[in-house]
Order: C-alpha cells, then sequence, then structure tokens
C-alpha cells in the first residue's frame, strides 16, 4: 500500500520487542541511503515530489538488529494531492 504525503506530513517511528531487553535505539532509511539514528519525528521537506520506501529496524539493549519494516510513501504537493 502507498500512503499520499506531502512535505509537512509528521513521521513518528516507534519499536516495542515485547518481553526482551528493551529498545536501545531505531534507526531509519530513506530509499538506499545509509541508516539514520531515529531521535525525533521527521517530514520529507527538501525532498522532491515522487515514491520513496522508509525503513526502520529497532535494536535492542543485547545489541539484536530487529526485522526491518517499510512505508511506502508518494511525497506529492498539496494541490496534487487534493486532485488525485
Amino acid at each position: 500500500m502507498t500512503n499520499i504525503v506531502n512535505e509537512s506530513t509528521i513521521f513518528t517511528l516507534s519499536a516495542d520487542d515485547g518481553l526482551g531487553s528493551g529498545i536501545s535505539m531505531i534507526n531509519y532509511k530513506i530509499n538506499n541511503f545509509n541508516w539514520t539514528d531515529y531521535y525525533e519525528p521527521f517530514n520529507l521537506s527538501g525532498y522532491k515530489f515522487g515514491d520513496y520506501n522508509i525503513s526502520y529496524r529497532a535494536n535492542d539493549v543485547v545489541g539484536n538488529v530487529g526485522e526491518i519494516k517499510t512505508l511506502h510513501v508518494k511525497l506529492v504537493d498539496w494541490l496534487e494531492k487534493h486532485v488525485l
């Protein structure tokens, strides 16, 4: 499923490892760029309009890297979003 978003759409990431050791850090990447540590919500302002994959994963306290989850988004300008 592709989500239609605009430049001001805020992305907030969260993770839970159930009864594990606890989450130490969440990382994310947009398309094939490098993994970035997630500290605060972000948006896609400054990106060109088009399709993006936002992938994220959680690392637990003992160093295990969680499953990668991906959100598919189409970045559109506000006017185009209302015409679709």
